[in-house]
């Protein structure tokens, strides 16, 4: 598990830590406050893959061309840091540097031009401590921040691996069930969504012109889940993501996006049970009714389970109030703050 995570230099974060991290924390604050760049920090701190991570926290926010310089603070030269720390006392620490230099990888960037993505390229370096890793892990971008990692399994092995479910990038839902099936586990994702859809029958596989997809079966009809409401399609990637992982941390952006308020309830009955299987969650959300359903959820004697941050960015420095479950009640004012 990870305990605390220290950052310097990446995105508007300057420096800040936090520590006390427990199994389930939740972030909240206005926007800007630093609350995606913590998970990013976290995706690239405790990937085996960090050049890898590295190009997917700078591609998830695409709107913005020649991307990857901005991974860094203000989009500068100076390199960024990301130490976290673990349960038993271990430590990675991650450097990023940034570079523009066309002497870098040729072979990704040709890969990148044959791809149909153009310059001008550059390229985040990633270096680990305390253990090196065998090979060198750097990501090169193109123009358009489509990106080409030379990266490999660490020798490391210390510590959690992170990964953010992610709506728009995630692996196909049709290949989640199939995982979740084979453990013995769809009884657990039907549980969770019939209640919010009317007259579901079953979850199941189906496949047109040889292309697999998951679907809402009915007794009339069947109706692929991408199809069926970004609220629901949202709810049932959140329940397989938690339900196929049995270990690690899992990084979640305002999982009540796009959710009813029944289906908030079940995002946060979806939380509390990969959290009692032994995941770590991280997650940052603008909703205090999702605080609310996860202090619903969660028993009486669980509640040392659960964190809320209250962050603020200052200049670039991050400051964070901390809230143990068991006080997130009665300081639901101060919290609410940011969320209203």
């Amino acid at each position: 598990m990870i305990t605390s995570i220290d950052i310097h230099g990446l995105r508007g974060i300057r420096e800040g830590k936090l520590e006390g991290l427990t199994p389930l924390v939740v972030l909240v604050g206005p926007n800007g406050s630093g609350k995606s760049t913590i998970l990013d920090a976290m995706l690239i701190g405790a990937s085996r893959r960090p050049a890898s991570s590295a190009g997917y926290a700078v591609k998830r926010r695409s709107g913005m061309r020649h991307g990857a310089r901005w991974l860094l603070y203000r989009g500068g030269d100076a390199p960024g840091r990301i130490r976290l720390g673990f349960a038993d006392g271990a430590y990675r620490e991650r450097e990023l540097t940034w570079s523009d230099s066309n002497f870098l990888l040729p072979d990704k960037r040709a890969l990148l031009a044959q791809r149909g993505f153009e310059g001008p390229y550059s390229a985040i370096h990633v270096r680990t401590e305390p253990v090196a890793a065998m090979f060198p892990h750097v990501c090169v971008f193109a123009a358009d921040n489509e990106h080409e990692a030379n990266d490999a399994h660490e020798a490391q092995t210390d510590g959690p691996t992170a990964w953010l479910a992610d709506p728009r990038h995630g692996r196909p839902l049709h290949d989640l069930y199939s995982r979740l099936t084979e453990h013995g586990r769809r009884a657990a994702l039907f549980e969770l969504v019939q209640p919010l859809i009317p007259g579901l029958r079953v979850i199941e596989i189906l496949t047109e012109h040889g292309d697999a997809r998951l679907n809402l079966t009915f007794d009339d009809r069947s109706v692929p889940v991408v199809l069926a409401g970004d609220g629901i399609q949202a709810l049932i990637r959140l329940g397989l993501e938690l339900s196929t992982r049995q270990e690690g941390v899992v990084l979640l952006e305002e999982p009540e996006a796009h959710q009813h308020p029944a289906g908030i309830w079940s995002s946060a009955s979806a939380i509390a049970a990969g959290v009692r299987s032994g995941l770590q969650i991280v997650l940052t959300t603008h909703s205090m009714e999702l605080v609310d359903a996860l202090l619903d959820v969660l028993l009486e004697d669980e509640l040392d389970l659960l964190t809320v941050y209250r962050l603020k960015l200052d200049a670039g420095r991050l400051a964070s109030s901390r809230f143990p479950g068991p006080d997130v009640l009665h300081a639901r004012g101060e919290i609410e703050t940011d969320l209203r």
